[in-house]
């Protein structure tokens, strides 16, 4: 299959972010008076949208206010601590990138975050010029797994979905994908383990880049 359009998931698939999120969606549980979840309990939602993530995680139901001044204190904690020791670009990623521009693949960043953390963050790593369009949460009406965010790129950029590939590493990734009639790839460097992202059954599997670009090239 030819592609020519890689839409890419960004936390757990672009680039490290798991221990900025962990601590700072704990400093606002600590901020409510809440026990803090666990960095594992945390991490099996990375990809969601922090409003949709922290009701799952409260010990009790949360009132309205409550929500978002947590939202606010993440937030707040989250770009006080953001830089390049605590968000990183997995191995291999930047070099992939590089190579897919210079093939002339159109490139476009799908996350969970507010569009211009997903900017300030991509502007840390030096890769905003890679990408055609970075779509973040707010951009759209329904966050992942809704295949609102992929079907939005697809039409504001007149793409074909036979020629568009989602690169993801969580289950909300690949059944987006499913939803929107295109292919995936499930990496499994992220934070869900490969048992499930198989249940969700991505088109491909990549363990390492080597095979992430092998599934793009093919």
């Amino acid at each position: 299959m030819t592609y020519k359009n890689i839409v890419f998931d960004y936390d757990g698939t672009l680039a490290d972010t798991s221990d900025l999120i962990v601590t700072s969606v704990q400093e606002a549980f600590e901020a409510q008076n809440f026990d803090l979840p666990t960095a594992e309990n945390i991490k099996q939602y990375i990809g969601e949208p922090i409003t949709e993530f922290f009701p799952k995680l409260a010990p009790r139901e949360l009132t309205e206010l409550e929500l978002t001044t947590m939202t606010n204190s993440y937030r707040k904690a989250y770009k006080h601590d953001e830089s390049p020791e605590t968000i990183k670009l997995f191995p291999g990623i930047a070099d992939l990138l590089t190579e897919l521009v210079a093939q002339d693949y159109k490139l476009f960043m799908l996350t969970s975050k507010n569009s211009d953390v997903a900017r300030r963050n991509a502007d840390v790593l030096g890769i905003t010029d890679k990408f055609t369009k970075i779509v973040g949460s707010d951009m759209v009406a329904k966050p992942k797994p809704d295949p609102a965010g992929l079907l939005k790129i697809m039409h504001d950029n007149d793409l074909v979905p036979a020629e568009t590939l989602m690169v993801g590493d969580a289950t909300f990734d690949i059944d987006m994908a499913f939803a929107a009639r295109v292919r995936s790839v499930g990496v499994t460097w992220g934070t869900q383990d490969i048992r499930t992202l198989e249940e969700a059954k991505p088109t491909y599997i990549a363990n390492d880049i080597n095979e992430l670009a092998d599934n793009i090239f093919a």
